[in-house]
C-alpha cells in the first residue's frame, strides 16, 4: 500500500496510534503541510515499509525508536522540521538504507559513530543546517577493503518534497 498526502494544507498532530494497522504500508509521503507534533511511534507497525518522507512540516521531538528495525526501509526523508535531540544511533544500522536526509532540523550533537557503518547502498545522506559538531565517524576497512559509500546531493525541484 501506498499513502501519498504531500502538498495540501493537512494541519495538527497525527495520533500515536494512527498506523497501528498499516502493516502493510510500503510507502508514506506527507511532506508540505503543516503536520505538528510527535513523529508517531506506530509509524514502526508498518513492518515492510520502504520509503517515509515527512519533510516540510512542523514535527517536533526526536525520530522515533520504532524506526530502528526496518530492514526495507530505504528512503527516509525528515528534513525541514522541528526534530531535536541527538541523531539517533540506530539510524547508521539501517541496512537497505539509499537515501537519508535530516537536513534543516534542530539536531545537535555529534554524527553517531554508527554512521561509520553505513553499506554500499547509501547514496545520499544530507545532515546540513542543523547543529552538529565534533569530527564525522571514520569508515571501517582500509585499503582496498574500504567501504566508503558514494554519496550524492538531493536535487531541487519544483515540489517542496526533495527525495522521491
Amino acid at each position: 500500500m501506498f499513502l501519498r498526502l504531500d502538498d495540501n494544507n493537512f494541519v495538527g498532530e497525527l495520533r500515536d496510534n494512527v498506523f497501528e494497522n498499516a502493516t502493510q504500508l510500503h510507502s508514506l509521503t506527507l511532506c508540505g503541510n503543516k503536520f505538528t507534533g510527535p513523529i508517531p511511534s506506530s509509524l514502526g507497525s508498518a513492518s515492510e515499509i520502504s520509503i517515509v518522507d515527512l519533510s516540510t512540516n512542523w514535527f517536533t521531538g526526536s525520530v522515533p525508536p520504532s524506526l530502528a528495525d526496518k530492514p526495507a526501509l530505504e528512503v527516509l526523508t525528515l528534513s525541514h522540521n522541528r526534530l531535536s535531540g541527538e541523531i539517533p544511533a540506530f539510524l547508521g544500522k539501517l541496512p537497505a538504507i539509499v537515501n537519508l536526509d535530516l537536513s534543516h532540523n534542530w539536531f545537535i550533537g555529534r554524527v553517531p559513530a554508527s554512521f561509520s557503518s553505513f553499506g554500499q547502498s547509501l547514496r545520499a545522506l544530507t545532515l546540513s543546517y542543523n547543529a552538529l559538531t565534533g569530527p564525522l565517524p571514520r569508515f571501517t576497512g582500509s585499503g582496498r577493503s574500504a567501504k566508503i559509500p558514494r554519496w550524492t546531493a538531493f536535487r531541487v525541484t519544483a515540489s517542496r518534497c526533495s527525495s522521491i
